[in-house]
């Protein structure tokens, strides 16, 4: 079975959260988790988990593409990063989920252990109690790296389902310092791709147009 949770911890523990959630299910279960600034721009998640489980025998977590984020590897290049429209992000969501339906883009690479951002992750319950559960920092801080980190470490798999794209909010009335290289990043690309200002409200007209313009890196 495959279980949905938003984790909360009254200490903002989110390694402790994770490991409260962990605890209540089976070793043959799957673990979903999503940021409470979160949310999924399609239906289709769920059968994406379920098919890349099946295909990915040796892969104990996946993950997501997004809009907002540290982790350059796991955004789809073309988006606008300022648009927090969700009209918008289902467009991006299902153009994602029809082109790359049942793709999943391979990130174990040892170079790039601990390299990676949980906004919303899937996890194999026996595999995280085999290696002692989460790692607890005390904060809301480096959990996802030492999870992703673990598992590359320990010969297991991990991959960025590429047809699911969840919204990020990611501070954006007050960002992160750190997160101002990706913008530059991002910005360059968006505009590069659309060539439009970030007051245009609605950039995607149709399908078309956007399946040209994003990209998956």
């Amino acid at each position: 079975m495959i279980y949905h949770h938003i984790p909360w911890n009254k200490k903002k523990c989110i390694g402790t959260a994770y490991n409260e959630i962990l605890s209540l299910y089976k070793d043959e279960d799957w673990v979903t988790v999503i940021d409470a600034d979160a949310m999924h721009t399609t239906n289709e998640w769920y059968k994406e988990l379920e098919a890349a489980i099946l295909k990915y025998p040796n892969a104990m977590g996946f993950g997501s593409r997004s809009n907002r984020l540290r982790t350059v590897q796991q955004m789809v290049m073309g988006v606008d990063i300022d648009n927090h429209d969700m009209f918008y992000h289902r467009r991006i969501g299902g153009v994602l989920a029809s082109k790359f339906k049942d793709h999943a883009t391979p990130h174990f690479d040892k170079d790039h252990a601990g390299h990676f951002t949980g906004l919303w992750f899937a996890f194999n319950v026996g595999f995280m109690k085999k290696v002692g559960g989460f790692h607890v920092s005390g904060d809301q801080t480096l959990v996802d790296n030492w999870f992703h980190k673990k598992i590359v470490d320990e010969g297991k798999e991990f991959y960025i389902l590429d047809a699911v794209y969840v919204y990020h909010w990611y501070r954006a009335d007050n960002e992160y310092p750190d997160f101002m290289s990706t913008r530059k990043t991002m910005q360059k690309s968006f505009y590069d791709n659309f060539k439009l200002t970030r007051n245009v409200k609605y950039t995607m007209k149709d399908e078309k147009s956007a399946d040209v313009s994003l990209e998956l890196i």
